[in-house]
């Protein structure tokens, strides 16, 4: 049997932006991360991954940090492979009065120094 778990969570340091589809969570430099989907109410074209930090767990809170860095992808999603760490997100964009997407994945020794691995086809996201 599975034991599903659901929980409101509650950040910091979003700069006026909101934030959704969470990672689940991993550990990183001794602290409970998450990768975070975050954007400005208006537009989809600006949304990008950051990871947050979980500073309070009886309250759910979490801070962005931004000394990670960011990777311009929505629904992040990661996971280990032989010690690597891999993010997938969806990369969006507009060309030609079109909004594209396609799922792109980054590889690294931890999520400070992901680089670009490769890219689904376009069109298709949540490639898992």
């Amino acid at each position: 049997m599975i034991k599903m778990i659901s929980a409101i969570l509650s950040f910091k340091e979003l700069q006026g932006k909101i934030a959704y589809n969470p990672t689940i969570p991993f550990e990183y430099n001794g602290r409970k991360y998450i990768g975070i989907r975050l954007e400005p109410l208006e537009s989809e074209l600006e949304s990008q991954t950051f990871f947050a930090f979980e500073q309070d767990r009886d309250k759910n809170l979490w801070i962005i940090d931004y000394s990670v860095g960011s990777l311009q992808l929505q629904d992040p999603a990661l996971m280990r492979i032989k010690g690597k760490c891999f993010l997938a997100g969806v990369k969006v964009w507009e060309e030609n009065g079109r909004i594209r997407k396609r799922q792109d994945f980054y590889k690294g020794d931890s999520i400070k120094d992901l680089k670009y691995y490769c890219s689904g086809p376009l069109g298709m996201k949540d490639i898992r």
